[in-house]
């Protein structure tokens, strides 16, 4: 929220400012008002400011908690320094910026995660069971957050809801429906949405980087295996040629030996055999 204290005033003037409001909102007494439980009577600066606000946000504010509206009435009734629900009706009147702005002072923007734990126990313990009892595939399971603030309940939910259902979320469609009567809040939950989805596809981008300069490094190690396989093949290749070359000159080697044997044979052969004739013949 934005707001101006003194228009062209000097550093002191902003100091004395901000003390000023310090000291009032810390010391002084509430400006007291007088919000009726009841509608307000037709003609009163209390009935002008909800004619405002429903006319400028579209809202009916007469139900609204008078406790509530006590507060936000009176912190913006400080900052310009009125007095009373009159001169407060004025302004608003010839500033309409500040009505808009009392609007969204009014709602209540308190949120965070998981805020209430004994309503999110109830969801998985009585809620979820009944809504998702025989609960078709084809059926989405349906969700409206009515008042989603920024969207933490949101999220929260979603989360509650996924946990519960375990291994069975991944089958059956969910679809949470987020509203709330804030364009401010809303515009920021869609932002923040925007973000975390923006951060999220960049995550999934430098995951996927990731992997692919993973699987780059394993097809250049996997690329550098096979040039060593490929020299270690081509050395035994040559290995394998060189064994042959070896492997055929033995061969020659040994038939010449083999030649030499059977010449030898022959020869021994042949003298047996004109020995034995030799001696035949003699005898």
């Amino acid at each position: 929220m934005s707001f101006d204290f003194c228009d062209g005033g000097s550093r002191l003037s902003y100091k004395r400012e901000i003390s000023r409001i310090l000291v009032l909102s810390s010391y002084q007494r509430p400006i007291p008002l007088t919000i009726p439980e009841e509608l307000p009577e037709p003609g009163t600066a209390l009935e002008t400011i909800f004619a405002l606000l429903k006319s400028t946000a579209g809202f009916d504010f007469t139900q609204y908690k008078p406790a509530t509206l006590n507060r936000r009435m009176q912190r913006r009734m400080l900052l310009y320094k009125l007095e009373s629900l009159e001169a407060y009706a004025q302004y608003l009147l010839e500033h309409p910026a500040e009505v808009k702005a009392l609007y969204e002072e009014i709602l209540i923007h308190v949120t965070s995660f998981f805020r209430d734990l004994e309503v999110f126990q109830h969801l998985k313990e009585q809620v979820f069971p009944t809504i998702t009892q025989n609960k078709s595939a084809e059926v989405p399971i349906r969700i409206w957050v009515a008042g989603c603030s920024t969207g933490e309940e949101v999220y929260s939910i979603a989360i509650c809801l996924l946990e519960y259902l375990g291994d069975r979320g991944r089958s059956l469609p969910i679809q949470i429906f987020a509203t709330d009567i804030s364009e401010a809040a809303i515009a920021n939950q869609e932002k923040t949405m925007a973000q975390a989805h923006l951060q999220a596809v960049i995550e999934e981008q430098d995951n996927l980087n990731q992997d692919l300069r993973v699987a780059n490094e394993e097809i250049i190690s996997s690329n550098e295996e096979l040039q060593s396989i490929n020299e270690e093949l081509e050395t035994a290749k040559e290995e394998i040629q060189a064994t042959n070359e070896e492997l055929i000159t033995t061969v020659e080697e040994l038939r010449t030996r083999n030649l030499d044997l059977q010449q030898v044979n022959n020869d021994v052969t042949n003298f047996w055999t004109l020995d034995k004739e030799e001696k035949w013949f003699a005898t």
